[in-house]
């Protein structure tokens, strides 16, 4: 958990773009999985320090990329 807070910290510091996934969230989580109390832990991080949050084609289309005509 400390490294995801190191994350954030820096994106506050720097900038940037952070994308935060997983796979199955139950108790008993795959390898690529996570736990319901990790995931609340890391979206009370997030909430904390109330960055940006957008879909990966909002901030594609902000930064004026375009998709293949």
């Amino acid at each position: 958990m400390e490294s995801i807070g190191q994350l954030l910290d820096g994106l506050q510091r720097g900038g940037g773009w952070l994308i935060f996934y997983t796979h199955d969230v139950r108790p008993d989580p795959s390898a690529i999985g996570c736990s319901p109390e990790r995931f609340g832990a890391v979206l009370d991080m997030v909430r904390r320090r109330d960055p940006a949050i957008e879909t990966v084609a909002q901030t594609l289309h902000q930064i004026g990329a375009r998709g293949e005509s």
